[in-house]
């Protein structure tokens, strides 16, 4: 049976329109399905269940716009993100898509290459909502009560926002779009903006490219090879002639282009799905760590114990066979730390392993879910993920700690420094797996160079 990474709706009056990008997007690896406006809530939910909706209009802004307004009232729909496509969509329907906190709006005649950058990373922050909803209940099951709906409303945020090269009529137009709601720091040399941005904690970047854009591209590409600001959105304002294909951009890591004459409603819509977005990330993986309690962690590693790791694996695969989505295992060990123990100490073993534990949590994603397994070996749960994205952070995770000198004695500053012996594997879900089977794969991999 196909696997998916994620399952989107398609939703539009011309059915020859989502059928051709419902193919596009199922050769992207995606569960994608149509229906018109006049879908069913219980429909969406039960036969659908989405990870993302994607809402195609040309004219129809009442039947669109009423049905994301009810998506977006209902509490089983709330947390789904939409994405609107609307070539020349009228003011009031702009504003619309503002009110009723749309996750995103794309306008004109996109390709389908670049709906697919659009809707990519709200895809992710999906699984972020799904993985909390299902590790509040695991968590649950350890006598925890998490709250697996976090506030996201926009009424009481503040956002924070640098706006770098931004000068003269925009500058006015940046004023009245960001009037209440926003701390900005304005800072005129995009350069020096993006040498600051790493010091704060900001809710996107919005830059002004006043130039033929190769330097736009290279700040973006700095910001999504940095650990710190990967998921940092980034909105250009750009004259249309800069990127005549404006997948170089996305490409690059822009989250959003906006070309000028710059318009107060496409810039206050066009930031604060950003922002929200960003927020959303924040308070996400805040929940996510509060399912991270002594009823459920490993005192030794900081880990998830492997009871929770077992239960919740449980509760993963289920729901992962059920909507045939992907699920990946990652396995880390080190082999030499019992002979550690035996050259040295158990203590310094246990520090050793404690900081191997810290990298390679360093290098997963929030709604990664990683667990104790046996006494010196990490498992690692990776939500939707297919096996060819497993094995990249299984590599990118091996090359880094298999290289990286640990200390015996964190708090003694001439402690011994040494090397550990390690192993990594990776496995994907099948429909037929048990926990057994599933784990029994990835110990196989662990034969398989990393380099």
């Amino acid at each position: 049976m196909t696997q998916y990474t994620a399952r989107v709706l398609i939703l539009g009056s011309d059915s020859a329109q989502t059928q051709t990008l419902a193919k596009f997007f199922r050769q992207k690896g995606f569960h994608s399905s149509c229906d018109d406006y006049a879908v069913a809530f219980d429909t969406i939910t039960d036969d659908h269940n989405p990870d993302l909706v994607l809402m195609l209009t040309s004219s129809d802004w009442h039947g669109a716009s009423d049905l994301f307004e009810m998506l977006k009232d209902e509490q089983k729909t709330s947390r789904i993100p939409i994405v609107v496509q609307a070539e020349n969509p009228e003011a009031s329907f702009r504003r619309r898509c503002f009110a009723f906190h749309i996750d995103d709006l794309v306008t004109g005649k996109p390709s389908n290459e670049l709906l697919f950058a659009r809707t990519w990373p709200l895809v992710r922050l999906s699984t972020m909502y799904e993985e909390l909803r299902l590790r509040a209940l695991t968590a649950k099951e350890f006598g925890l009560d998490v709250n697996d709906r976090p506030d996201l409303s926009r009424e009481a945020r503040n956002y924070r926002v640098m706006i770098a090269g931004v000068e003269g009529e925009e500058l006015g137009v940046f004023k009245n779009a960001l009037a209440s709601g926003y701390e900005v720091t304005r800072i005129t040399d995009p350069m020096v903006a993006h040498k600051k941005l790493g010091a704060g904690k900001y809710d996107a970047f919005v830059m002004a490219v006043n130039d033929d854009g190769k330097m736009a591209l290279k700040l973006c590409a700095n910001i999504r090879n940095n650990p710190r600001l990967f998921n940092l959105p980034v909105l250009l304002i750009t004259d249309p002639a800069t990127f005549p294909n404006q997948m170089v951009a996305y490409n690059s890591g822009a989250s959003n282009i906006l070309t000028r004459p710059l318009s107060h409603d496409d810039l206050q819509i066009g930031i604060l799905t950003l922002v929200m977005r960003q927020k959303a990330r924040w308070d996400l993986r805040e929940s996510l760590l509060e399912t991270m309690q002594k009823a459920t962690l490993d005192a030794r590693s900081g880990l998830y114990s492997n009871q929770f790791f077992d239960a919740h694996m449980i509760r993963r695969t289920s729901e992962s066979v059920r909507w045939n989505k992907f699920l990946s295992l990652g396995r880390f060990r080190i082999e030499n730390l019992e002979g550690i123990a035996e050259q040295y100490s158990q203590d310094e073993a246990d520090n050793v392993f404690k900081k191997f534990s810290d990298g390679v949590v360093a290098m997963l994603r929030g709604e990664d879910l990683p667990g104790l397994h046996g006494d010196n070996e990490i498992a690692v749960l990776l939500p939707e993920t297919s096996i060819e994205h497993a094995q990249n952070v299984a590599r990118r995770i091996h090359s880094t700690l298999s290289k990286h000198e640990f200390k015996l004695n964190p708090q003694d500053a001439d402690s011994k420094m040494i090397n550990i012996q390690m192993q990594s594997g990776v496995a994907a879900l099948r429909t037929d797996d048990s926990g057994q089977s599933f784990f029994a794969r990835a110990e196989k991999d662990f034969a398989t160079p990393k380099s």
